[in-house]
């Protein structure tokens, strides 16, 4: 049924289009909803003829109405007519084409029509019903398409000339193919038989000839309202507009693309040119509502007797780290400053030598020399160090978030810490020696386990020492007043 619904709405949208491209592209829309419906209904023979058929004439229409957008520069229904006149070999290719679209006799697409109504007439009363009145709408269109070769000569373009054998000399053996599917319905047979070990069906026969049948008087149902659709189609456009509603699909995507333009206008006001605290805020928000959200989760309602006991020896380390960080925020020069991030720094060293990870401790230690010698290089470019003032609502605020933060990090380790998960140790204990070709545990780790990650520290490593050799290197200018350099140049 949604195939037959795609079919239907196909066709009428592609009786109200006045570009030829697109009212073969809203003609491919509701042959796809044909060949949907039909392999949908377990109908594959019948559903790859007319996808045989469907092939050969849709593609001739395609390229005639290139061969016409090339010659004439339009593809408007309503700047075109008589083309038959200057383009006769064209017209002679797209004719069969068009009339086995329609699905007239002695054409392909008649065949497959046929053998479509036939299997919709007995899939029940509502499946024929949308076929029948859908393939009406195909029959007007299709006549709508003839529309650009009859009547009177209408060209915008005046200097308009015959196409060349290289335009319409392709397309000779699609209108082959289309008039040897229905004169001589073995060809199709032939190519159709070749799926059936893929989908699964019989082989058979196709033939242009059924007999009488009802199916037969359908297509002539079908052709008789279609002509009339077509004759009267001035009258048909305008009770489709009348039942056009305001919105479709169109001005739905159009209104939500504006609607998401303005919101990100909205949001761009409203946080990029806000201060840079503000801009620390709206990264760690979500952070850390995320951690406190999802971290919990992870840890049980005993998980502090759960968590590995701390020695005593790292209770020096972790209170140098605390006091780092509240020396920090209580200093007020630059080199204070710089002293007590440093304290913080090496004492994260220090637990690292602790945890028996001195890979770890040197990168740290040489990362931490880095930072301070860079600091120490920029120190004197920086203005005086001023003390950040704030609302006792935003520092509440900004208190909680820190927190909020250190919770989400607090959340996030005990949930890979034991007996949540598995420790690693064991397993690299275990697989150094066999599979890394080591007795150095962290030897092995470093350059085959973590060898990426290595590579990364070192390239890290590397890029901060080359910047700061650079810093230290570069020759002291004077600053200069940019809007006076500008004027003086």
């Amino acid at each position: 049924y949604i195939g037959l619904a795609t079919m239907f709405w196909g066709s009428y949208l592609a009786i109200r289009q006045y570009d030829l491209k697109a009212l073969l592209a809203y003609s491919t829309v509701s042959q796809l909803g044909i060949l949907m419906a039909l392999y949908g209904a377990g109908h594959p023979f019948v559903a790859t003829a007319h996808l045989i058929n469907h092939a050969a004439f849709k593609a001739t229409l395609f390229m005639v109405v290139g061969i016409i957008d090339h010659e004439t520069g339009s593809r408007d229904l309503r700047k075109l007519s008589g083309l038959m006149r200057k383009f006769p070999i064209v017209f002679a290719l797209a004719l069969p084409a068009t009339l086995s679209m329609a699905g007239l006799p002695p054409f392909g697409g008649f065949i497959s029509k046929e053998l479509f109504y036939e299997e919709m007439l007995h899939d029940g009363f509502l499946p024929i019903f949308i076929a029948v009145t859908g393939s009406m709408m195909t029959f007007a269109y299709s006549l709508r398409f003839l529309d650009v070769f009859w009547g009177e000569l209408k060209i915008e373009k005046p200097d308009v000339h015959r196409p060349s054998l290289g335009f319409w000399l392709p397309i000779t053996p699609l209108v082959a193919g289309v008039l040897l599917f229905g004169l001589l319905p073995g060809t199709a047979t032939w190519l159709t038989n070749l799926a059936a070990p893929a989908l699964g069906f019989e082989p058979h026969d196709l033939y242009l000839w059924h007999g009488f049948s009802l199916v037969l008087g359908l297509s002539a149902l079908t052709w008789a309202v279609g002509f009339a659709i077509y004759w009267f189609q001035g009258r048909f456009t305008s009770v489709q507009e009348a039942l056009t509603p305001s919105w479709n699909a169109n001005t739905i995507y159009y209104a939500s693309v504006s609607g998401l333009e303005k919101f990100s206008t909205f949001v761009t006001d409203h946080t990029q040119n806000a201060s840079f605290a503000n801009h620390v805020r709206l990264i760690w928000v979500p952070f850390a509502l995320a951690g406190l959200v999802f971290g919990w989760g992870f840890i049980s309602t005993d998980f502090l007797s759960q968590l590995n006991p701390v020695p005593l020896e790292f209770i020096v380390p972790a209170l140098l780290v605390l006091s780092g960080a509240a020396g920090l925020l209580a200093s007020k020069t630059r080199l204070s400053a710089l002293i007590f991030m440093g304290l913080a720094g090496l004492s994260s060293a220090a637990i690292f030598v602790m945890l028996r990870a001195p890979d770890l401790a040197l990168t740290q230690l040489l990362i931490e020399t880095v930072t301070v010698i860079l600091f120490l290089a920029v120190f004197r470019y920086l203005p005086q160090l001023t003390r950040y003032t704030r609302s006792r609502a935003s520092a509440t605020f900004d208190a909680l978030l820190a927190s909020s933060v250190g919770l989400t990090v607090f959340t996030t380790l005990v949930a890979v810490q034991t007996p949540i998960a598995e420790r690693l140790k064991d397993w690299f204990l275990e697989n150094s020696k066999e599979g890394g070709g080591g007795s150095n545990v962290v030897n092995v780790i470093l350059v085959d386990f973590r060898g990426y990650d290595t590579m990364g520290e070192i390239t890290v490593l590397a890029i901060v020492g080359v910047s700061v050799y650079a810093l230290l290197k570069m020759k002291t200018a004077p600053l200069v007043d940019s809007d006076k350099e500008d004027n003086d140049g």
